[in-house]
């Protein structure tokens, strides 16, 4: 079995779905201050890979785990 990666990596100028703003990656701890390194991620549902359900676009539609 072939398996493609169709994986989009996050970063700040990632495809996004139209009017999505782009997601923040924020420092939140470095190694030299706290020992370890952390990011804060702010994004939303709808950039990069992802499983669209009809939630998402039908006011009734039911989400991926239903």
């Amino acid at each position: 079995m072939e398996i493609i990666d169709f994986t989009h990596t996050i970063g700040e100028n990632m495809t996004l779905f139209p009017g999505t703003e782009p997601p923040q990656l924020i420092t939140a701890s470095t190694c030299e201050a706290e020992g370890f390194r952390e990011t804060c991620l702010h994004l939303y549902s709808h950039m990069g890979t992802h499983m669209d359900a009809p939630a998402h676009v039908i006011p009734d539609g039911k989400p991926l785990n239903d």
